[in-house]
């Protein structure tokens, strides 16, 4: 099934603009807006403001995986790699739910490991792309399917 057409308010009824905010940040009134924008149409910096908030995962992560299968470095506003290093620091109640999708993202990563270590940024980006990984795979390590 594909979601590309439809807003996460449209697919999950939780996930609704807040009406009134006391303090509008622009945090918040950004993800307020990428509540209602079809899913088709966000931009890798708007996939890694969204997961990095834990919202809607189990609609943005297959979108992502897509995005980071043609790129594993892919780049939102900050840096190449900031869409994979949010991707492994979501919550993990989305890769238990959804194992092939995490063994897919080691197998990725496995595949891309050489190519992070050369990756044109500083070596704190590197490190905390590093972390990321090792924390999600030690965390995944179980859910493994047989080949």
């Amino acid at each position: 099934m594909t979601y590309e057409t439809k807003s996460l308010a449209q697919l999950d009824k939780k996930l609704q603009p807040s009406k009134e905010i006391d303090f509008p940040s622009r945090l918040i009134v950004r993800h307020n807006a990428l509540l209602t924008k079809p899913i088709g149409d966000y931009t890798v910096e708007d996939l890694r403001l969204m997961i990095g908030q834990n919202t809607g995962l189990e609609y943005l992560i297959p979108r992502a995986m897509e995005i980071l299968g043609k790129d594993v470095f892919a780049e939102g506003d900050f840096y190449p790699g900031d869409l994979l290093e949010n991707v492994l620091c979501a919550d993990p109640k989305i890769w238990n739910a959804h194992p092939r999708l995490a063994q897919a993202l080691l197998n990725l990563l496995e595949e891309k490991m050489n190519d992070l270590l050369n990756l044109d940024v500083t070596d704190e980006i590197i490190e905390g792309i590093l972390a990321a990984y090792e924390k999600f795979k030690t965390r995944n390590r179980d859910s493994r399917m047989p080949a």
